[in-house]
């Protein structure tokens, strides 16, 4: 990929070392195209599927880590493999999930994602997620904007009227708000994708998202989400807990959306 092509947020960023965007952002392009020549394939082969994420997770941590040093990577696949992440604890963390919507994957829709981000201090430092499908990378850089390709993104009016909600208790929280939300007149959908949900919450495909947040070994479960956070939050939109206050990345339900979404909730 061209240096030229690099979203102008990521070539502005400051960074702990000197980092080969195009190279990075090549290889997303790589394995995003082989997710999609394999779909048919892997729809009808779950082994093979898992065999395949952990191929592609390791080659990103093997490229992540040539580039940033013998940083922390918190990556999905290894995680639920080992329990912690790998590499040496520090303020710099990188969190990875090579295929964000693996179960929309393997049955055949396009709701799926690579993305991978950078946490300073517990926090976004920047984002990338890659929709194979479309062809597409979303960026974000702590207070450098958030871009799709090299056009800056921004909050718009929307008259969508679907939202995500991930939905498996038929009780609590969760269900308390799908079931405000449909009073309302908004489709309920399930996730699928949370970091591709979150940039179409920016791009206007969807009213909002809300989403429990869990941890497992004191580790917070942030590889499907920190990028996709950090486009909305550097885009323009406000990030709460359900109960209107600020989300401080622990657990808990984050919510995000428009103005109207919000409102539906109760929140303001």
């Amino acid at each position: 990929m061209p240096a030229d092509d690099v979203p102008p947020c990521l070539v502005d960023l400051p960074t702990p070392t000197s980092i080969d965007w195009p190279a990075l952002l090549a290889r997303l392009t790589h394995w995003g195209g082989m997710l999609v020549v394999r779909q048919q394939m892997f729809m009808s082969d779950a082994a093979a599927l898992g065999a395949f994420e952990y191929e592609l997770e390791c080659d990103l941590i093997e490229l992540l880590r040539a580039q940033f040093g013998d940083v922390s990577v918190l990556a999905e696949e290894t995680f639920h493999r080992t329990g912690r992440p790998v590499g040496t604890p520090g303020r710099l963390q990188l969190v990875l999930d090579p295929v964000d919507g693996s179960r929309s994957y393997a049955d055949g829709s396009a709701t799926y994602a690579i993305t991978l981000a950078a946490l300073l201090d517990g926090r976004p430092l920047f984002g990338l997620v890659h929709h194979p499908a479309e062809q597409v990378t979303y960026a974000a850089a702590r207070g450098l904007g958030a871009y799709l390709g090299s056009r800056r993104l921004e909050p718009r009016r929307t008259g969508s009227r679907r939202v995500a909600i991930r939905q498996r208790d038929r009780t609590g929280p969760m269900a308390l708000a799908a079931e405000k939300l449909s009073r309302h007149g908004y489709l309920v959908e399930g996730m699928a994708c949370t970091s591709l949900k979150l940039c179409w919450v920016v791009e206007g495909r969807i009213a909002g998202l809300v989403k429990p947040v869990t941890e497992r070994n004191g580790i917070l479960s942030t590889w499907g989400l920190a990028a996709g956070q950090l486009v909305t939050e550097e885009a323009g939109y406000l990030v709460s807990s359900l109960d209107g206050s600020p989300w401080e990345w622990a657990p808990g339900e984050i919510v995000i959306g428009d103005a109207g979404f919000r409102s539906a909730l109760g929140l303001h």
